[in-house]
């Protein structure tokens, strides 16, 4: 039982959530010019994923490739589920154009 509770606190420590300032930053790196030509022009991602995992580290934010991954994944996600619900009418006010990062996403989503 306290084996299996220090693997839990283990697993619960390396994929902490990330911080309204890291994701932040997160959104600027990846929307940047330089990393969303990467992206465009390749098929294999997790080669971008570890320029930005370094560029993250290089700020004190330490991520493995795959946790950016799914947290761009997520951002993702999320901006097109409320870009949906405020454009269809119905939705508006459901959920939150305010959310912080909304207008950092429809900059580089919208293009």
């Amino acid at each position: 039982e306290m084996e299996s509770q220090s693997i839990r606190t283990l697993q619960k420590k390396r994929t902490s959530n990330f911080r309204e300032d890291e994701t932040k930053i997160l959104i600027q790196l990846w929307g940047s010019p330089y990393i969303q030509n990467k992206l465009y022009l390749t098929h294999r991602k997790a080669p971008v994923m570890r320029i930005l995992a370094a560029n993250m580290q290089q700020r004190g934010f330490y991520r493995t490739p795959d946790e950016i991954k799914t947290r761009i994944r997520n951002l993702k996600c999320l901006y097109h589920r409320i870009k949906r619900s405020t454009s269809c009418g119905t939705g508006v006010g459901t959920v939150d154009p305010d959310w912080p990062h909304f207008k950092a996403m429809d900059a580089i989503l919208s293009k």
